[in-house]
């Protein structure tokens, strides 16, 4: 998710957005779900097009720009949650179903320049947080400094190869041998001490990226927020997910490949009539125009699920 600060205020840049709205064509009063509000680009994109809208984010101040769109109005509901409880969060508003979902993974520019939150390693006097949600209790801190090594080999595998997650567990213990881990200046000196091997950028990047979305458990939630979001869909309703890194793609790629009945497969003995399949799924990659006006987003994918819209499309497509 990107943003840009412009006169002091902040204007919405979501990634993808021209390719999510030319693909997904939301529709006048479609019920749609933004899993991740961020700063509502995405958002103000559907009530632009007349959709209801289901918000979803854990951050505080997300929930508190999330309220200037209340005020105008609009078909606008918000819930400060982990996408992965959509459904819990259309039940309380009386939705059974909804056209689409829009997932934009990740952590926004906003976050990574507040020093505060600790997610870049940009401000090395910063604490070592990473919270996307600050009400929960497990700073990456405190991952760093109660994991086991076997715990923290898993972590940083996330994203590390294996002999540099062994390297980064054993340097995270012998630090905390001699004093606590508590900013962001210890996690970096404990990575340039695990002579990681050299990338693309910078070399505390993939290190940093593991710790976030272990503190976040983010692929947990990209599971289960997956799976929701899905059995949520009308017939012909879309699933939308914008990712940045590969292991989070994988993720989407393998879900959206397993719940997808692709012509000459037959449905195998205990999938019943409620299990989620799609008919059609469809991958961008980010423009170049793009790419280059926001290097952020260079990695950027999108992936689309369209639901199966009846029961003889599902008969036509197994034959």
């Amino acid at each position: 998710m990107e943003k840009k600060r412009e006169e002091g205020q902040l204007l919405h840049v979501p990634v993808m957005l021209k390719e999510f709205l030319e693909l997904c064509q939301p529709q006048e009063n479609e019920k749609w779900i933004d899993g991740t509000f961020g700063y509502g680009g995405h958002t103000t994109a559907l009530l632009e097009k007349g959709c209801k809208v289901l918000a979803m984010d854990m951050d505080e101040q997300a929930q508190q720009r999330a309220g200037l769109l209340r005020e105008k109005g609009h078909h606008f509901y918000f819930f400060r949650k982990n996408f992965s409880e959509m459904a819990v969060a259309c039940a309380q508003i009386g939705w059974d179903r909804v056209d689409g979902v829009l997932l934009d993974l990740g952590v926004s520019l906003g976050q990574l320049k507040d020093p505060q939150r600790g997610f870049s390693f940009q401000f090395p006097e910063a604490p070592l947080d990473m919270r996307m949600d600050s009400s929960k209790e497990k700073t990456a801190a405190f991952l760093l400094n109660n994991f086991s090594k076997e715990q923290l080999i898993r972590l940083f595998s996330v994203s590390c190869k294996p002999n540099e997650s062994q390297r980064l567990a054993e340097e995270v213990e012998r630090f905390r041998s001699i004093r606590p881990i508590l900013r962001v200046k210890d996690f970096l000196e404990i990575i340039l001490k695990a002579r990681l091997s050299k990338a693309k950028g910078h070399v505390a990047t993939r290190p940093f990226l593991a710790l976030r979305m272990a503190v976040n458990e983010e692929l947990e939630h990209l599971q289960k927020g997956l799976e929701e979001g899905a059995r949520l869909l009308k017939e012909g309703g879309r699933l939308a997910v914008i990712s940045f890194h590969s292991g989070e793609d994988r993720i989407v790629k393998r879900f959206f490949q397993n719940h997808c009945l692709p012509k000459g497969r037959h449905e195998t003995e205990g999938e019943t009539e409620r299990e989620v399949f799609f008919c059609r799924i469809e991958r961008r990659l980010v423009s170049r125009e793009e790419s280059r006006s926001n290097p952020r987003a260079r990695s950027a994918r999108l992936r689309i699920g369209w639901k199966i819209r009846s029961e003889e499309e599902r008969q036509r497509l197994i034959k």
